[in-house]
């Protein structure tokens, strides 16, 4: 899956994240029992100067060979997937939430803590400095059903659903 974003302060140009949740659906494994043996070896608009890849260890799963897709997606799944570097910004790890009340950060140095809509200087910001993000809803974790009529409740579309499918 991926996603388009505007120029902030991390990217000064538009740019191509990735959307972590549908990158399950990328991986080689998935691919085949899905009978989607082809796969695409670039990004176009990447490729076409278009946009700048914003996450590239991400880019290497709908993109790479399969142990690159293994080595992404375990970067992810580690421990230090949440702790700021000289390679992740706190937007690379929370993107638009890193601001929010949600999001706790814990300093390296004497283990500080404080919420994203408590910090005011963010190129301060330390490396080793770790984010703990809130726990995921369980309703956040279903995968899409196959009917366009399913509903979370009478009224409201799914979350993975647009208002043009289907009404709502």
């Amino acid at each position: 899956m991926v996603a388009y974003g505007a120029p902030n302060r991390w990217h000064k140009r538009s740019h191509r994240g990735r959307k972590r949740c549908g990158m399950q659906f990328a991986r080689w494994s998935v691919r085949v029992k899905l009978g989607q043996t082809k796969q695409p070896k670039y990004d176009p608009d990447v490729w076409a100067k278009r946009l700048v890849n914003a996450d590239p260890y991400l880019a290497k799963v709908p993109y790479g060979t399969a142990s690159a897709q293994e080595k992404a997606l375990q970067r992810y799944a580690s421990s230090a997937a949440d702790v700021i570097s000289a390679t992740r910004s706190a937007w690379d790890i929370a993107r638009d939430r890193y601001r929010s009340a949600g999001i706790t950060y814990v300093s390296p140095m004497a283990g500080r803590q404080a919420r994203g809509n408590e910090i005011r200087d963010w190129k301060a910001m330390p490396a080793g400095t770790k984010l703990i993000l809130p726990a995921e809803r369980p309703e956040t974790r279903q995968f899409p059903r196959d009917s366009a009529r399913d509903r979370m409740d009478g009224r409201r579309p799914l979350p993975w659903r647009t208002t043009n499918e289907g009404g709502a």
